[in-house]
């Protein structure tokens, strides 16, 4: 019980911050509006390649954690 809350900690301090830092999304295109054209298309495909590569190490991380617990 301590553990998952240990473990999930970061993940609630950092959306913390996201509601702390920006309240709308209104703020963060105000504040990206000044970024050059390559820098928003460096920022896209940054945030693009971390939401795949987040949900598949997710998804493979579970499948291997499943498959040693579930051992026939």
């Amino acid at each position: 019980k301590y553990f998952v809350l240990i473990y999930s900690l970061p993940f609630i301090l950092l959306i913390g911050l996201r509601y702390w830092k920006f309240t709308s999304y209104e703020e963060i295109k105000e504040k990206v509006k000044d970024f050059s054209k390559t820098t928003k298309i460096i920022a896209d495909i940054l945030v693009i390649s971390y939401t795949i590569i987040s949900f598949f190490g997710l998804l493979i991380l579970s499948l291997y954690v499943g498959s040693l617990k579930n051992t026939f």
